[in-house]
């Protein structure tokens, strides 16, 4: 429960709108937004904040892991499927304020795997569970064997999993545009050349 007078109620409060639209557009109707909120404050209350660079960006990208992780619990096969936010990509006709809530969305999962996961593990999670590549195509188009992306697949979902860091460096904001871009152009040309190709970056 949030209390009045809490360390850190101050910057928790200034984002709390923009974690459940991350909430709710993550989990779907997988998950109570309000409970991955709260959960994203008790991880707030337990973080060393005096080495947390960004706190908006701290909460951000801690609700988009603890939704993600929210779906899996919920879901049989132990996978992290991102077709709720993937399918909820706006159309034209979305009005403003529900594109940025949608774009906030997508913009923190993102961050989190370029947080989280070297490139190849992004590309070889992206294209398993938001668009639902079989593994013998995605290893086709990364250069590895089937085995070596099942493994590669199962470490990042692992790493997303695992609780969320306070001393991790901040990933260069290059390097989130770059995947944010490929992925959108992905998710709505249907042309993933631009994904795949990240594979190989260093």
């Amino acid at each position: 429960m949030v209390e009045i007078g809490s360390p850190g109620l101050g910057e928790f409060l200034a984002v709390r709108d923009r974690l459940l639209a991350i909430a709710r557009h993550v989990a779907g109707g997988l998950a109570d937004p309000d409970d991955i909120v709260q959960d994203a404050w008790m991880c707030w209350q337990r973080a060393d904040r005096a080495v947390v660079v960004d706190p908006s960006a701290f909460l951000c990208r801690t609700t988009a892991r603890l939704s993600v992780s929210a779906v899996r619990s919920r879901l049989r096969r132990p996978v992290v499927p991102a077709g709720p936010w993937l399918e909820r990509l706006a159309g034209p006709e979305v009005d403003p304020a529900r594109l940025a809530e949608q774009s906030d969305a997508v913009r923190a999962v993102i961050r989190l795997l370029t947080d989280v996961l070297a490139p190849r593990d992004q590309v070889i999670y992206l294209l398993r569970e938001a668009f639902g590549w079989p593994y013998h195509q995605i290893a086709s188009a990364v250069g590895l064997s089937e085995t070596n992306t099942r493994q590669h697949a199962r470490r990042a979902r692992l790493r997303l999993a695992a609780t969320p860091g306070t001393n991790r460096p901040p990933t260069a904001a290059a390097t989130h545009r770059e995947l944010l871009s490929a992925f959108l152009d992905a998710s709505r040309t249907g042309d993933h050349a631009a994904l795949v190709g990240l594979a190989s970056t260093a």
